[in-house]
């Protein structure tokens, strides 16, 4: 059986998570949008509870997708991507 490796990626408007082999070869995705807060003009607040669920719900999604395969737990990397608005 083969074994996988998700990536979630903790967008601006959504979560998104792939599950690849040791290839690459992408066996599954699975993307859910979220609420975005505006409380003023270029900036946007999220709700990091719904974030969290989202989150929950996308791997769960694509562990689903490959039921009956193995599906290895091996580690985390955390990358955080900042953009900065310059007036």
């Amino acid at each position: 059986m083969s074994r996988y490796i998700a990536v979630i990626d903790q967008g601006t408007t959504s979560t998104h998570c792939m599950l690849s082999d040791r290839r690459g070869e992408i066996a599954a995705a699975r993307q859910l949008e979220y609420q975005q807060i505006l409380p003023q003009q270029v900036w946007v607040e999220h709700d990091p509870i719904e974030l969290w669920h989202r989150t929950q719900e996308v791997v769960v999604g694509v562990r689903y997708s490959v039921r009956g395969s193995r599906w290895a737990k091996t580690g985390f990397k955390i990358a955080f991507a900042h953009r900065h608005v310059c007036r």
